[in-house]
């Protein structure tokens, strides 16, 4: 469903300083024009010119630049069409699509619309009822993880007394435009069955499209210049209290899609997995790296590993240790072929063949598709070497891996 010409014209003539006023930035004017920091580098002196009559913005240090469009993707990590509606509701122009008549869509919009509201309206409920004096029990659930009040507001925390998440705190979920699209469930006893409940597949939630906290964390995730992957929700909410923004966990189980990755490397290409330090964690990140490993291999991407203290997570760590111990933690992360290779290495019996071939078949087939040679001369000589019992056999393998490389 192609975007008309016409409505393209329309969003290209728009005022460009608006979007990109509406979208957080301060502008100064300058004559005709306004400048403010460039978001394609780190810009401390405004360096951006936006030209309104151009419908154009253009930085004078790194070159960057484009159009509405251009600015809303780079800025949000949208997609072109995502990034053209977003424009198109700053400006309030309805945009038109080739194959389907204006009626059509208005009627599609009109309906969407209305389901957004209906949720907002059910959000609004569940935000009361943690605050209801019958939601004690509640209350003192997040007390004794140390939410305070201020955070649970920003995160829009609530309650369900009854229905598909009774008994449950309601945590909003939003797309990657900002809009609330359901809740995930927080079992608040140890005999609910599942810790987390999702709201159902359909017309706005996906749950394999969506990440929680994906509008929030982008910005910090830029100005960090990372983004950090947790496993619970909670840990995602802990972390901000704490200081720590350009957190996110994905809402859906299982290796993300690939589309989503390419959609969230749109804002950052920098990724830190700081699963939980338990066999559930390092299963976590397998099923990461088994999807993101290919943009990796590609130099699209970069992905850290961080090893948590066995049977801790993020939350506790902040909570006992402090947000100190987490950012060393952080730093001291593995990039994610050092942590392939480990798993792979870890505890192999060297005077087993089969099990030894099997890891090089295994490895061979990830640092072969390396892009950068030097890159992958380093991984060659470091499996090697972990993978054999002398320096001699090392020296030998590395020499027949790197003649058929």
């Amino acid at each position: 469903m192609a975007i008309t010409p016409a409505s393209l014209e329309k969003l290209k003539s728009g005022s460009i300083s608006k979007v990109i006023e509406s979208l957080g930035s301060k502008l100064k004017r300058v004559g005709r024009e306004y400048v403010t920091q460039c978001i394609w580098h780190e810009d401390t002196n405004p360096s951006l010119t936006i030209n309104d009559d151009k419908g154009f913005c253009f930085c004078h240090v790194c070159r960057g630049g484009g159009d509405s469009i251009k600015y809303v993707q780079q800025r949000k990590g949208l997609s072109f069409p995502d990034a053209a509606e977003l424009t198109a509701s700053i400006l309030g122009i309805q945009l038109e699509h080739d194959g389907i008549s204006k009626e059509e869509q208005q009627k599609r919009r009109a309906e969407r619309q209305k389901a957004l509201e209906k949720l907002e309206i059910e959000q609004a409920e569940y935000k009361r009822n943690l605050f209801d004096p019958r939601a004690e029990r509640i209350r003192n659930v997040l007390r004794d993880r140390k939410i305070e009040r201020e955070t649970a507001l920003e995160f829009g925390l609530g309650f369900a007394p009854d229905g598909f998440f009774g008994g449950r705190i309601t945590i909003p979920i939003h797309n990657h435009r900002g809009e609330l699209v359901g809740w995930t469930g927080r079992a608040t006893k140890p005999d609910m069955p599942g810790k987390y409940r999702n709201s159902a597949d359909g017309d706005l939630f996906h749950k394999k499209s969506l990440v929680f906290n994906e509008p929030r964390a982008k910005e910090a995730a830029r100005l960090a210049g990372s983004l950090i992957f947790v496993e619970g929700h909670m840990d995602v909410v802990s972390l901000w209290q704490h200081g720590v923004a350009n957190a996110v966990a994905m809402q859906g189980t299982g290796a993300p899609e690939p589309f989503v990755l390419e959609r969230l490397a749109k804002t950052v290409d920098n990724f830190v997995l700081c699963f939980d330090g338990d066999e559930g964690g390092r299963k976590a990140v397998q099923q990461f790296i088994s999807a993101a490993g290919p943009m990796a291999q590609k130099g699209q991407i970069q992905i850290n590993v961080v090893q948590m203290p066995a049977g801790k997570d993020p939350d506790e760590i902040c909570r006992e240790d402090g947000v100190g111990a987490f950012h060393n933690l952080v730093a001291g992360g593995l990039p994610w072929l050092d942590w392939v290779i480990d798993f792979w290495a870890a505890d192999l019996d060297l005077n087993n063949t089969a099990l030894v071939t099997d890891a090089e078949d295994a490895l061979r087939k990830v640092i072969d598709g390396l892009h950068s040679n030097a890159v992958r001369a380093h991984y060659i000589d470091k499996v090697s070497r972990a993978l054999s019992a002398t320096d001699k056999e090392a020296t030998q393998l590395s020499k027949t891996w790197g003649d058929r490389s």
